[in-house]
């Protein structure tokens, strides 16, 4: 029995025990099943605020928003106190791009001059986190930045902000409980650092994006304006008028001003070209100029951009700068009244000259000049220069034609008086007065006659040309027997012909050809054409052509002569030009006899064309309108 009772006892004692240990493990199963659940709990929290965190990412555009963002959403998913971004700037130097929570001084000493190492640094060095668990962990990897570091963090976190192909940065937490980093927590930060990474990259694609199609459309619009500006330089060919339409273009677009200046032989500056908007203070500028001539931040600048041949760019105007460029008080009151803000100043250049300046000024808040505009000022400014140069040389050529034409008008007027003298004389000794002449000496009077007649014929062509070039040209229309007319023609050319053996012969159509034009500048085309032939014909015949229809006449002359090369078909008609070069041609002649005789069939409301093969002889054409409408007509 006691043996019993023994065994029972020993019995209740190991059941006691066995359900002790059955309890423990039944606790340590569900504290194990808790745990779990907590992990898989927040897991799932993690999984949501990385999902917030993605998405409230994505929704952002430019860089800037986006990493104020990060820093604020990787605070939050993490429960730091904390956060910064910390990115490298132009010197490559990190420095805190973001922040959000309390003020990260941790952060701060990433930026620091000195040497010592901080977690940020270090994570932009190696593209690895860094972990810190306690403050004393903190003062001894980072002795200065633990002296900086947040009073109430007890725990850090630097992160790599690592892109597709290099590293964007770095993320740095402060927590307010000490480490460890469980390995979850670790991945849960990496992770959310991965997609901050995207989204700041992202971000800075979008950004690089918008500013090369900004970059192109500001190329697009500047070529586009450098066009026009062009274009309005190039539309008269007085400078004045050019720079004004130019300076109008550059308002408002450009500036709130635009001011051209030209010095004159003193350097002295003289303002030729003025806009803006308002016409009010347009007139005031005017008379402020007029009153104070040479005076003024812009004139000080042209003087300055004369010295250097660079640009002069005042970012901001100070009253200082306008007493200094003032003569007096009231002086000084009117600079102040046009509330200049910036003045940008680029040289006018000629033949590697500086000759004045175009000043282009700010005054409305808001708006400030950049190198794009230094770049584009100083472009239409070389061309304006261009503008002036060529108003400039047009003006020098036209007052050189002028005198030219002047020159050659009186020679020529000089020329006809002994010419019709000696001419006159050969007429009366070959009628025999006073004294009949031998015959050998008879021709020898015709020859000067001939000679004269010819020399005579240059005159006329260098007249021509004088009265065409000067306008002074007259068109006198008249009722013209074309037939006859070429018959006379023919006639005068005929002794030329026949001394080098040529044959020259006139067809004809039965009817006869009647027009109303101007006949004496018809017989001088002809003529010309006809004196032409005979001179480059060494051998062979000399045909002269005429016929009609309803649109008017068509007189040909074909010659056997020594022809012209195709590429010289269209400057044979160019003044003094002929294709034999000048030292060693061996045809006589001014060069301005085909010239004349187109310009004067032009005149006559017809055209002159000229067909020709090398070597085979030409074919020069007159066309010309049954009826040349006009009288006594100035051309």
């Amino acid at each position: 029995m006691i043996l019993l009772v023994a065994a029972l006892a020993l019995v209740a004692l190991w059941l006691v025990f066995r359900a002790r240990e059955l309890g423990g493990e039944v606790r340590h199963l569900h504290e194990s099943l808790q745990a779990q659940t907590e992990m898989a709990e927040q897991a799932a929290r993690r999984a949501e605020r990385l999902h917030d965190l993605t998405s409230q990412l994505v929704a952002i555009p430019a860089e800037e928003p986006v990493l104020n963002a990060v820093a604020r959403q990787a605070r939050l998913a993490t429960g730091a106190l904390a956060a910064a971004v910390v990115a490298p700037r132009s010197d490559g130097r990190p420095g805190l791009v973001a922040s959000d929570g309390m003020a990260s001084t941790l952060a701060r000493a990433a930026e620091a001059a000195s040497d010592s190492p901080t977690p940020a640094g270090d994570v932009m060095q190696t593209g690895e986190p860094v972990w810190i668990e306690t403050r004393k962990s903190l003062a001894e990897r980072y002795p200065e930045a633990a002296e900086l570091a947040d009073p109430e963090g007890r725990a850090w976190a630097a992160l790599p902000l690592l892109g597709n192909s290099r590293l964007l940065g770095a993320i740095v937490l402060s927590f307010g409980r000490p480490g460890g980093f469980r390995a979850e927590d670790r991945s849960f930060m990496l992770l959310l650092a991965q997609q901050c990474a995207q989204a700041v990259e992202r971000a800075q694609l979008n950004e690089r994006g918008m500013r090369a199609r900004v970059r192109a459309e500001f190329a697009e619009r500047r070529l586009a304006f450098l066009a026009e500006a062009s274009q309005r330089l190039a539309s008269s060919l007085d400078y004045q008028t050019s720079l004004s339409a130019m300076a109008e273009m550059a308002v408002p677009d450009l500036a709130d001003w635009c001011l051209v200046y030209l010095a004159d032989e003193a350097g002295m500056p003289h303002l030729v070209a003025l806009a803006h908007p308002d016409p009010v203070r347009r007139e005031g500028r005017r008379e402020f100029e007029a009153r104070y001539p040479g005076s003024g931040l812009a004139a000080d600048a042209l003087r300055r951009v004369m010295a250097t041949g660079e640009p002069d760019l005042i970012l901001d105007v100070t009253d200082d700068m306008l007493r200094a460029a003032a003569r007096d008080e009231e002086h000084h009151e009117l600079l102040r009244s046009f509330r200049l803000r910036s003045v940008l100043s680029v040289p006018i250049a000629a033949e590697d000259r500086v000759i004045g300046s175009l000043t282009l000024a700010l005054a409305h808040p808001g708006r400030e000049f950049g190198e794009p505009d230094v770049t584009l000022a100083m472009e239409l400014g070389r061309r304006a220069g261009q503008a002036v140069e060529n108003a400039r040389l047009y003006t020098a050529a036209h007052h050189a034609s002028a005198a030219k034409s002047d020159f050659l008008a009186v020679m020529s007027h000089e020329l006809r008086t002994p010419l019709n003298a000696i001419i006159g004389y050969a007429d009366l000794l070959l009628m025999g007065v006073p004294d009949d002449v031998g015959e050998g000496a008879r021709r020898q009077v015709q020859r000067i006659r001939g000679a004269s007649d010819s020399l005579l014929q240059l005159v006329e062509e260098v007249l021509s040309f004088s009265r065409i070039e000067a306008g002074k040209e007259e068109i006198r229309i008249s009722p013209v027997d074309l037939s006859e007319l070429l018959r006379d023609t023919v006639a005068m050319v005929e002794p030329l012909a026949a001394e080098k053996s040529l044959e020259l012969r006139l067809e004809l159509p039965d009817r006869r050809l009647r027009l109303v034009s101007d006949e004496r500048k018809i017989r001088q085309i002809v003529t010309n054409l006809l004196s032409n032939a005979v001179k480059f014909t060494q051998q062979g015949t000399i045909e002269v052509s005429a016929t009609s229809d309803e649109s008017g006449f068509r007189v040909d002359v074909r010659d056997t002569g020594i022809g012209i090369p195709v590429e010289y078909l269209e400057r044979i008609f160019e003044p003094f030009w002929q294709v034999e070069n000048v030292s060693t041609r061996r045809y006589g002649g001014t060069g301005l006899g085909l010239g004349v005789a187109r310009k004067l069939a032009r005149m006559l409301e017809g055209r002159l064309d000229v067909s020709s093969e090398e070597g085979q002889g030409s074919v020069f054409s007159l066309i010309l309108p049954r009826h040349t409408p006009g009288m006594n007509r100035n051309t």
